[in-house]
């Protein structure tokens, strides 16, 4: 589905077709160009599931948009998500620290600082607040 495999180099028919009026800002973002994208999902806060487009997918197989191959660190179980970063970041992920996180238990300077000791509860404050993590 990679605009690079067809002639007229478009993102996949269906694929941002159907974002919401309230998203379409960000298609035309210039930190996020949407010229490579073969796959999208979006929630508004009224919807009860993830949505997609209305696609017609290439040879019936929906995994060709590579969004299984991407996302598939996002499963929800912290146990993905460690192996996931002990394998990218090259190094032993604290599993009981991530496994807090998924709890959403409050964050404070001594689990942060076991994610990461060159970083700061005081330095996350605007990132932790923008999320909505709970506070401690």
């Amino acid at each position: 589905m990679s605009r690079y495999r067809k002639d007229d180099l478009s993102v996949w028919s269906g694929v941002l077709d159907k974002v919401p009026a309230t998203f379409r800002e960000f298609l035309s973002d210039a930190s996020m160009p949407s010229e490579n994208t073969t796959f999208c999902f979006w929630r508004l806060g009224s919807d009860k599931a993830w949505q997609i487009g209305e696609i017609d997918y290439p040879r019936l197989d929906p995994t060709t948009d590579g969004a299984d191959d991407l996302l598939f660190a996002l499963d929800g179980l912290p146990q993905t998500y460690i192996a996931w970063a002990n394998e990218y970041y090259e190094m032993n992920i604290d599993r009981e620290a991530v496994k807090r996180i998924y709890r959403l238990e409050p964050l404070d300077e001594v689990l942060i600082g076991t994610l990461n000791s060159e970083t700061s509860f005081e330095v996350l404050q605007e990132d932790i607040a923008e999320i909505g993590y709970p506070k401690g």
